[in-house]
């Protein structure tokens, strides 16, 4: 009985081996859509004066905050998920604040409180829109001297 069994495994291996592939095509299709560009400020730089009064002494960290005022437009979005970034240099002593033409003196950014690194995406859903602020900081152990300083960053929002 195994002898008539094995001629039959052979013939269906056999045959398993010369049929044809199947082969269909496949065909992707899409529509890229680009979402409007969020306007920040009306395209106008946003500007945060500190003002000629600080006391090198006071520069905790908590003194001297300032709202960072700015106005955000995105009339015609395809999405309330966004994020915002703070993008420039980070101070030589935290990276995560950003530099002043000040050595030691950086400004550390805050979205409604918290630090905000810069470089470091913060999301966001419109038009639940976080307050930004700066404040002054410096670095531990470090002397200030007086005089002016400058700092610049750019902010940036973007779709997530």
């Amino acid at each position: 009985m195994s002898q008539n069994l094995m001629p039959h495994c052979a013939l269906v291996l056999a045959l398993g081996s010369v049929l044809p592939a199947q082969a269909v095509d496949v065909k992707f299709s899409g529509t890229l859509v680009v979402p409007p560009p969020c306007v920040i400020n009306s395209g106008s730089d946003i500007t945060v004066n500190f003002a000629n009064d600080m006391l090198v002494g006071r520069i905790n960290g908590v003194n001297y905050e300032k709202t960072i005022p700015y106005v955000l437009n995105c009339s015609g979005a395809t999405s309330t998920a966004l994020r915002l970034q703070f993008q420039g240099s980070g101070a030589g002593f935290d990276t995560s604040v950003l530099s002043t033409t000040k050595t030691n003196l950086g400004l550390e950014l805050r979205s409604s409180g918290v630090k905000l690194p810069v470089n470091t995406w913060l999301n966001f859903t419109d038009p639940a829109r976080p307050v930004l602020t700066a404040t002054p900081v410096k670095g531990t152990g470090s002397t200030l001297g007086g005089g002016p300083f400058i700092a610049a960053s750019t902010l940036v929002v973007d779709y997530q």
